[in-house]
């Protein structure tokens, strides 16, 4: 409640939104973005739902072919799970 508070505030930066003002908005679920071990869980879980032989090597190569940010720390997935599949597949096409 707190958060879905302060977008109601005056001070907010969607206070003047037409998403708001126009009632367009039932509910606000924050992003937060992913680290490499929830990548790897992704991986793993897409392994799992393919009926795919899960491979330690496989989980790491995708995950590490993600992109992560800051750049100095590499601690956030920008694309988050949405590549794995993608990624999977092209790590299961070339082990075979």
């Amino acid at each position: 409640e707190p958060l879905f508070r302060s977008f109601n505030e005056a001070k907010s930066f969607l206070w003047h939104s037409k998403l708001i003002q126009n009632h367009l908005i039932d509910f606000f679920v924050p992003f937060l973005p992913l680290e490499r071990k929830h990548v790897k869980l992704c991986v793993t879980a897409e392994m799992a739902r393919s009926r795919m032989l899960v491979s330690q090597a496989v989980i790491d190569r995708v995950a590490d072919e993600h992109v992560y940010w800051p750049e100095e720390e590499q601690v956030y997935a920008s694309s988050g799970c949405k590549k794995v599949r993608s990624k999977l597949d092209y790590h299961s096409y070339d082990t075979l």
